[in-house]
């Protein structure tokens, strides 16, 4: 049966229309700047409708209108505000046409993805929603004069040949994420005052890198509060300054070129996330960085030679200075607590920490002559690991911590203390020999005792000789009296010379021979006269005679 002539007509047109929408670019959207009403007071502007090509992922062809308020915003005349367009720009009229609406501030993505582009200029423009320009192998140049504001992200990635970015008003982006720009030395007219929320700049040509916010040189009326920031990979890259930060919140990651950087400047960081840092300048300073949340980290920085934190207070992950040769002044005073502590391959002769009283790891290691914790860490709250090149390191207030540990805490993890040289097997560390906390304290306990019971012996002893004593005294003073304990009448006590007063026995002139009989022979004794010793003037008394 044959087909109608009008039906293989229509059939034709619908063939012929599906055909142009599979060859056109679904994603081809029309912008419509429409004029501003006279009757509003406000100017008209000529060119009614712009029409521009949008490289799009999308399948929708719908036109987005931009309408300008008196404010001079332009938005997207839609229900849903939520969903912001993008405006791509493959030449300079692209751009030019956002400057014919008359508006300063746009509600739009502005997107520059193109191989052919080789320069563009954003004239007027002081305020968008984002700005994306990414894999344009020609673009050279880019300008915003006027540009201040950035509401959203600002991306500027693989672009090999970009060497100007010049952005003298910019003052907020709340993303800023630039990598992979090989050739890119310095951005132009920059002025440094510009804020981000968000820093990520990775293998560049920059030779600085400045943040510093409105009129750095004046105290911050508002804290400026980063999410992270990140600094890695820029080959030439010789100055960061970053002084307005007072706190990084997720971490921060700065990693420069050898013997090209010289400088870091962070010193309005008061709290952060955690901190990596490699490839560090000669000094680093932290006037008043106080808590890390995370690790705190500086490592392979072979130009490193003084690492001041001296009011950093804790460190919830690891404290770790690891392969900084010739870094040899650290200032931790103030670190009272960390997650574990690993110096290892460092030119520090001494780590001390005398604010530290708990870390649940440490590990140091290479050629040190001594470590100090506080007086008041009192055990290892895990494993334990020291050892030294030098010769002379002393281990005995380490090791009295670990018996401690042992003994009082209840923990025993694996402990190591010791300083042997390179060639040497023999530990030269000097250590504290106690077998155990314990076996002191029953020490102490027995000699103790010892010494109370010889305590209370001489005591007795000295009650014993005072009691003998004071009994020796009243016999001798019974004696003076003539008078017994008894009650008995004694002689009178013998003396050479009486007494004042005193009146001595008389003696009978002639006494009478007693003859003794002694071995049946018969002897005489005459009473020998006994001189007068009376006073002179005196009487002289008479006594009876004894009958013997």
């Amino acid at each position: 049966m044959a087909i109608p002539a009008w039906l293989s007509l229509l059939i034709g047109v619908v063939f012929a229309a599906c055909a142009r929408l599979v060859v056109l670019d679904p994603c081809k959207r029309v912008l419509s700047l429409l004029p501003r009403d006279q009757s509003d007071g406000l100017v008209v502007r000529p060119s009614a409708l712009v029409v521009a090509t949008q490289h799009c992922s999308g399948t929708s062809s719908t036109p987005v209108t931009l309408v300008p308020d008196p404010s001079g915003y332009c938005s997207e005349n839609a229900s849903d505000y939520s969903s912001i367009p993008d405006w791509y720009i493959s030449d300079q009229s692209d751009a030019d046409a956002l400057t014919l609406t008359g508006c300063t501030s746009f509600g739009v993505n502005i997107v520059i993805h193109n191989n052919t582009v080789d320069s563009i200029v954003l004239n007027g423009v002081q305020s968008i929603s984002s700005l994306n320009i990414s894999s344009s192998a020609a673009l050279a140049s880019f300008q915003a004069p006027n540009l201040t504001t950035i509401n959203g992200q600002f991306t500027l990635y693989d672009l090999p040949n970009l060497t100007t970015v010049d952005l003298p008003a910019l003052e907020y982006a709340v993303i800023v994420d630039w990598s992979n720009l090989p050739v890119l030395g310095e951005v132009a007219s920059w002025t440094s005052n510009a804020t981000t929320s968000t820093l990520s700049i990775r293998n560049t040509s920059l030779l600085t890198i400045a943040f510093s916010g409105p009129d750095s040189s004046q105290p911050q009326l508002v804290d400026q509060q980063y999410s992270e920031v990140i600094i890695t990979d820029n080959r030439y890259l010789e100055s960061i300054s970053l002084p307005s930060i007072t706190y990084i919140e997720d971490w921060c990651n700065i990693s420069g070129s050898d013997g090209y950087l010289q400088g870091i400047d962070l010193s309005g960081l008061t709290y952060s996330g955690a901190i990596f840092l490699s490839k560090a300048p000669m000094e680093l300073w932290f006037p008043k960085l106080k808590s890390v949340i995370g690790t705190f980290s500086v490592a392979n920085s072979p130009d490193l030679m003084g690492l001041d934190l001296n009011v950093l207070e804790s460190v919830s992950g690891t404290f770790s200075l690891i392969g900084n040769h010739d870094l040899w002044k650290l200032n931790a005073s103030s670190l009272r607590s960390a997650g574990s502590l690993v110096l290892e391959d460092n030119r520090i002769p001494a780590f001390e920490f005398p604010s530290l009283t708990t870390s649940t790891e440490i590990s140091i290691e290479g050629n040190f002559d001594s470590v100090d914790f506080s007086k008041n860490y009192l055990w290892f709250d895990g494993p334990v690991n020291i050892t030294s090149l030098s010769d002379i390191l002393n281990c005995t207030a380490l090791d009295k911590i670990h018996y401690y540990s042992i003994d009082f805490a209840g923990t025993n993890f694996n402990y190591t203390c010791q300083a042997i040289p390179r060639g040497s097997k023999k530990d030269y560390a000097v250590h504290f020999h106690q077998q155990s906390a314990k076996s002191a304290r029953n020490t102490r306990i027995i000699v103790g005792c010892v010494i109370l019971a010889v305590a209370i012996f001489l005591g007795l002893l000295w009650w014993w000789r005072r009691s003998r004593k004071r009994a020796a005294a009243a016999a001798a003073a019974a004696r003076e009296n003539g008078t017994a304990e008894s009650g008995m009448e004694l002689p009178p006590t013998y003396r050479r010379t009486g007494l004042v007063g005193e009146i001595p026995p008389a003696y009978k002139a002639n006494a009478d021979v007693t003859e003794t009989n002694v071995g049946g022979s018969t002897s005489s004794v005459q009473s020998a006269e006994i001189p007068n010793r009376v006073a002179p003037g005196e009487p002289t008394p008479t006594y009876e005679e004894n009958g013997h």
